[in-house]
C-alpha cells in the first residue's frame, strides 16, 4: 500500500512525468535528499513506472488489431507461451471461453500471417480481428494517469533525426532517465538534450505517463462493446475520454463500433460506471462482458483524442547532473 506521503509523490509524477526532486520535495514538505529515496523506491520497486509514449501520427507505421479468440477447454496453461501471450494488451472475458487481444502489425498482409498463426493454435476455435482506427486514451483507472485525460493534439509535420529517435526509445524505457543519460545515449551535448527532451514534449511528439502496478489486477473491469448513432460518434469519444474509469476507447473500423475498456475499484462501482455509460441516448447497442486483464504493456499506440481547439534534472540517481 501507498502511504499519504507516496501518494502526494504520485500526483506530482502523474502532472509532470519528469518532474524534479526540487519541486516535488516543495510539494511533499521533505528535505530533497528524503524525497529522491522516496522517488527512487517507488521506481525501482516497480510500483511506480514513468515512461514516454510516441504519438502515432509522428510515425503511423503500425496498424492495431483488435482480436477475439475463442476457446477450447484447458487453454489457460497455454496461452501465455503462445503468440498470443506477445500482444501488448490480453485479457480473459470472465464466464467465457474467450480473451481479446490487441496487437500491432506493419501490414495487412502481417495481420493476415498473424491471424491464420493464432488460428493454428491447438486451443483456438475461432478468431476474428478488425482493424482499429484510432484508440483514445481515457481518464484512466483508480491507479493511473498520463496527463489530461484524451488531449493529446501534435503539431503538424514533427520530423525526427536519429538522434531524437535515440532519446525516444531510452525514454520508453525510462522516462525520468537524467539528461546526461540521454545525452551520451544520443552522442548529444547536456544542453542539446535537454532542449530536444523538451521540444519533444512540447511539441505533442511523446507523452510522459505514470502508472502505478500494484493495485490494477484487483481492479473489477469490463470490456464494451458499443454501436453509437454514426453521426455522434466523435462527440461520444469525447465525452467517454473525460469520463473517471475509462481507460481507453478505440474505435474500430465499423464507422460506428467503439470498443471501451473500462475499470473500477469493486464490482460495485463498476456496475454503476457501466450503467451511466449504457444509458446514453446517442447509443444504438451495448454488449457488456467482465473481463480479467492477463497483459497490459504501457508502451501500446495511443492515438491523439479530439481537439478542443523547468530544466532541472529529474530524480532518478544519487546526483543531480
Amino acid at each position: 500500500m501507498l502511504d499519504a506521503v507516496d501518494d502526494m509523490i504520485v500526483a506530482a509524477l502523474r502532472n509532470d512525468g519528469r518532474a524534479t526532486v526540487r519541486s516535488i520535495s516543495k510539494l511533499v514538505g521533505l528535505p530533497e535528499t528524503t524525497t529522491r529515496a522516496r522517488v527512487n523506491g517507488l521506481l525501482e520497486s516497480g510500483r511506480v513506472s514513468v515512461i514516454a509514449v510516441l504519438h502515432p501520427s509522428v510515425d503511423p507505421s503500425e496498424i492495431t488489431l483488435y482480436i477475439r479468440v475463442r476457446l477450447s477447454p484447458g487453454w489457460a496453461s497455454q496461452i501465455a507461451d503462445s503468440v498470443l501471450g506477445h500482444s501488448y494488451w490480453l485479457a480473459e472475458i470472465i464466464g467465457e471461453p474467450e480473451v481479446i487481444a490487441t496487437f500491432d502489425v506493419t501490414s495487412l498482409s502481417h495481420a493476415a500471417r498473424l491471424t491464420d498463426e493464432i488460428a493454428q493454435l491447438p486451443f483456438v476455435s475461432m478468431v476474428t480481428t478488425d482493424p482499429v482506427l484510432a484508440i483514445y486514451t481515457g481518464a484512466g483507472t483508480p491507479d493511473e494517469a498520463g496527463g489530461e485525460a484524451g488531449l493529446w493534439p501534435a503539431r503538424d509535420e514533427i520530423r525526427l533525426d536519429a538522434q531524437d529517435r535515440q532519446l525516444i526509445r531510452s525514454l520508453q524505457v525510462d522516462g525520468r532517465a537524467t539528461y546526461t543519460a540521454l545525452a551520451r545515449s544520443a552522442g548529444l551535448s547536456l544542453s542539446q538534450a535537454r532542449r530536444r527532451v523538451l521540444d519533444l514534449i512540447d511539441s505533442g511528439a511523446i507523452r510522459i505517463w505514470t502508472t502505478v502496478q500494484t493495485a490494477d489486477h484487483d481492479l473489477a473491469r469490463a470490456a464494451l462493446d458499443l454501436t453509437v448513432n454514426p453521426k455522434t460518434v466523435m462527440t461520444t469519444v469525447e465525452r467517454l475520454v473525460r469520463r473517471p474509469g475509462v481507460v481507453s476507447v478505440s474505435r474500430m473500423s465499423g464507422t460506428s463500433a467503439l470498443a471501451v475498456d473500462v475499470a473500477a475499484r469493486d464490482a460495485s462501482e463498476l456496475g454503476q460506471l457501466v450503467g451511466d455509460i449504457s444509458a446514453h441516448p446517442d447509443l444504438i447497442s451495448v454488449r457488456v462482458q467482465r473481463i480479467r486483464l492477463l497483459r497490459r504493456q504501457l508502451q501500446q499506440r495511443l492515438r491523439s483524442a479530439p481537439d478542443p481547439s523547468s530544466e532541472e534534472e529529474p530524480a532518478r540517481s544519487e546526483a543531480l547532473d
